[in-house]
């Protein structure tokens, strides 16, 4: 009798259907012959669904691509979306003119990119978890009021929005995974206020029984909890909604900071006015340095917030030299219409054999792994001789599943048939 395996649900056709789906931070090599077998009925897959499912996934995107016995190719194909173009990056602003806004890879803090200009100095900047685009409040009046703005960091536009706040803005502002801006009022620094996004029109939501103070950051968690970056104590506190009180989260163990953000992978950094940048493990308050950022005087930093809409960014396929028997044509397709919530992946001419094997890489973004247990995940064949579900040789296999994060490098394939990620 064949051991049942549970398929995460994930589908991606390579002629026939590749599966792919996942597990957590978790990270393993096997390489070839270091593989054992596993199986399960290949017609009870389930496929995968998303955190989010919109109208950016309804597209058909195709290559072709002559591959040579000789050169062997590449064949890639990649999901695009307001917040894809984001990577892992924050986005940094300073208060010297004119007043752009950065772009800080944390893996390469010391290059940020200069990626465009705001209307006016400000102090306190945030992403919105939907659109994108980079909120920010003056740090000066005009006419009696601190105008609101919104920076397309695809456009390079920024719209200023017709009202503007009465209440004069700490270097804080932060949006929380439902879209609600929060800010601290300057003047009385013990108070949260919110933001009207539509109108820029400031209210006080609570007092609190200490102070959030003036410098440091606000930002949201992963996991939804409202962190405070104090910079006066050298504090992470985390804000309470419901009540007025805050607690201490965590010492921080570097001071002069101005801006805290958690990148789309969870992972929490801090800048400070210097420009110097650094990774805080949440856990224990403990820095590691990165990187000097060369941006003077920083004033704050974006935090990411929310859910990415597509399931998949980004797959390829690498054919080594030598590995198959005639040039040919080769084709990818890439559709999320045949699905509810898939995405399929077809790579053409059907029976085509790779000696040695060809490595496909994957890195997803959105992928639900509610109530999967992330430990046993790998990628299987389904060995239609033996009708049971064999496991593939890979380099590595990694997924955060508090951020929905998904990523395969160089399974090897050795030719196209029906593949899976999943667990038994």
């Amino acid at each position: 009798m064949r051991k049942k395996s549970r398929i995460l649900r994930i589908l991606l056709l390579f002629t026939w259907i590749l599966v792919l789906s996942a597990g957590c931070e978790q990270e393993s090599v096997n390489g070839p012959g270091e593989a054992t077998g596993s199986s399960t009925t290949s017609n009870n897959l389930r496929i995968l669904t998303f955190k989010e499912q919109s109208s950016s996934l309804n597209k058909l995107l195709n290559y072709t691509e002559w591959v040579t016995v000789q050169q062997g190719g590449y064949l890639s194909l990649e999901y695009d979306s307001p917040m894809n173009q984001y990577g892992n990056s924050l986005f940094v602003v300073s208060e010297e003119s004119p007043y752009n806004i950065y772009k800080v890879d944390p893996d390469n803090p010391e290059y940020p990119e200069v990626a465009g200009q705001l209307a006016f100095k400000t102090g306190a900047i945030a992403m919105h978890p939907t659109n994108g685009l980079i909120y920010y409040i003056a740090k000066d009046k005009v006419n009696d009021i601190y105008r609101v703005a919104a920076w397309n960091p695809q456009t390079n536009l920024n719209i200023i929005l017709l009202q503007g706040s009465q209440i004069k803005p700490a270097h804080k502002l932060a949006f929380s995974p439902d879209g609600t801006l929060y800010g601290v009022n300057n003047d009385e620094r013990d108070e949260l206020i919110e933001i009207n996004t539509g109108t820029g029109a400031a209210s006080i939501v609570r007092r609190y029984e200490s102070k959030l103070e003036e410098k440091g950051d606000l930002a949201f968690g992963p996991d939804g909890v409202f962190y405070n970056l104090n910079d006066n104590d050298h504090r992470l506190d985390i804000i309470d909604l419901n009540s007025s009180l805050l607690s201490t989260h965590a010492e921080l163990h570097v001071d002069h900071l101005t801006g805290l953000g958690f990148n789309r992978l969870g992972d929490l950094y801090v800048i400070k006015d210097n420009g110097d940048f650094f990774r805080i493990d949440l856990n224990s308050g403990q820095e590691t340095y990165l990187g000097d950022t060369g941006i003077n005087k920083t004033y704050d930093m974006t935090s990411f917030v929310g859910d990415v809409e597509l399931a998949y960014s980004f797959i390829s396929l690498e054919i080594l030299p030598g590995s198959i028997d005639q040039d040919k044509d080769i084709s990818l397709n890439m559709e999320t219409t045949e699905l509810s919530g898939g995405v399929a992946v077809i790579f053409e001419p059907h029976g085509t054999v790779f000696n040695p094997s060809a490595l496909l890489n994957l890195t997803a973004y959105g992928v639900d792994f509610s109530g999967i247990d992330p430990a046993a995940v790998d990628i299987y064949y389904d060995n239609p001789e033996t009708g049971q579900w064999e496991l593939m040789p890979r380099e590595s296999i990694t997924v955060n599943a508090a951020t929905g994060y998904l990523q395969v490098v160089n399974a090897q394939l050795p030719h196209f048939s029906r593949y899976a990620i999943g667990l038994e």
